[in-house]
């Protein structure tokens, strides 16, 4: 059995993207990344995968959507009465949406009309196959 470096500090390089080949975020260009492996800074799977590497190897980790941030739920996709919003709305803007006494949403605005604006509470990578190509560079 491998040692795991679940628990461990870890130093990483890594790059996340869709499975179509388009970049979400790097460390490639900058510096690499120190965490704690097993804090949950990261997905379960990818923290697993990492777990069992060495240092120095590399790994491309594939993550189905529902392994990410799930499938894109269209119930999510919300149109309200404009004046819900303060003056100056803008798409991309990101608001949280008290459902109940205890449940929040965050959305982020999608589409403004005169007098509707709608609201997507998913998060922007769901339904989105991904890809976590990761190196291991230091286990502390």
């Amino acid at each position: 059995m491998k040692d795991s470096n679940m628990g461990k500090k870890i130093t990483i390089h890594y790059t996340l993207k869709v499975k179509n080949g388009d970049v979400i975020k790097s460390t490639r260009d900058g510096d690499p990344v120190k965490m704690m492996l097993g804090s949950g800074e990261l997905l379960g799977r990818i923290e697993d995968e990492i777990a069992t590497m060495k240092m120095g190897e590399r790994k491309s980790i594939e993550l189905p959507s529902a392994e990410a941030f799930g499938h894109y739920n269209s119930d999510l996709r919300i149109t309200l009465p404009a004046d819900k919003f303060p003056d100056g709305v803008q798409i991309g803007k990101e608001y949280i949406l008290q459902l109940n006494e205890s449940e929040d949403l965050p959305v982020s605005v999608i589409d403004i009309s005169k007098d509707k604006v709608t609201v997507d509470g998913n998060h922007p990578l769901a339904g989105k196959d991904l890809i976590f190509d990761v190196e291991l560079l230091e286990v502390a």
